[in-house]
């Protein structure tokens, strides 16, 4: 994704055209995701400590000149599955 990016940069560079870039956090761990709330305010979201660091790992990319931040696993690259289930939609 970021090889492909720099490609898109170097020709909005040369169209005098404005340039995006990205930055790719990445967390491994337990945590609930899907619309939250109720039928007034209703939000797509990740709740749990999990998704809590995720975002933490977020802020940090955007306080440093990194591209990437991983606090993931190593062994994550190893996993065959991931694990999930659908709650009741009621």
């Amino acid at each position: 994704m970021l090889a492909r990016l720099a490609e898109l940069q170097k020709d909005w560079r040369a169209q005098a055209q404005p340039v995006l870039d990205i930055g790719i956090g990445l967390n491994t761990g337990v945590a609930s995701v899907g619309n939250m709330g109720s039928s007034m305010r209703l939000a797509y979201t990740a709740m749990g400590d999990a998704g809590k660091f995720g975002r933490r790992v977020w802020r940090a990319l955007i306080r440093n000149t990194a591209r990437e931040l991983s606090s993931a696993n190593p062994l994550i690259k190893h996993c065959e599955a991931i694990e999930y289930s659908y709650a009741n939609s009621t």
